[in-house]
């Protein structure tokens, strides 16, 4: 992972990065798939901390350049490269219109107009990160123990924070509650 993730409008446009604020914590997780294991299941891939937010992708790219960090790879500036279409979509994955040395120009100016469009740039402090295929396994019975429900996973809003220690908890993801 990087030093300082960001979360921008790439993917969800307008319905998720701009409410952020300063302070918030995100908690990121896979779709429900198999992953190989015996049933569908939930991967819980970071928990990240609000630090700064940027009206630009171009604003953050100077942020990033200042601390002397690289550029993440979904920060649309001119010659930062996005990362291979088989690290989003898996190693053995191809999508139509993308190169075989896994660029995907299609893809790559459909993020470049979305930018554009909404150029909300959040970046972040990571607090836990595990973006290989073995993150710590959600069930659909650990989100109801905790929540009570099963809270939506793709947009769900704000949900009270002082779940997520209990949460992390019972996947054994440690971070320190200070840090939240």
């Amino acid at each position: 992972g990087h030093e300082f993730p960001s979360i921008t409008c790439l993917c969800r446009g307008r319905n998720f990065t701009p409410r952020l604020t300063a302070g918030d914590i995100v908690v990121y997780m896979t779709k429900k798939h198999l992953y190989g294991g015996p049933t569908k299941q939930w991967r819980l891939t970071a928990v990240l901390k609000v630090q700064q937010l940027f009206d630009s992708h171009k604003d953050a790219a100077l942020w990033y350049q200042r601390k002397g960090c690289t550029l993440p790879s979904n920060c649309m500036v001119r010659g930062n490269k996005p990362e291979p279409v088989a690290r989003s979509l898996g190693p053995r994955a191809r999508h139509k219109g993308c190169a075989s040395d896994g660029g995907c120009g299609k893809w790559d100016s459909e993020y470049a107009e979305r930018a554009r469009l909404h150029g909300r740039f959040v970046v972040c402090a990571p607090l836990f990160v595990d973006l290989s295929w073995d993150a710590p396994v959600v069930h659909e019975k650990d989100l109801l123990a905790v929540f009570r429900r099963l809270p939506g996973t793709r947009n769900p809003g704000a949900l009270d924070i002082s779940l997520l220690t209990p949460l992390l908890k019972r996947v054994g993801v440690d971070v320190p509650p200070s840090s939240l």
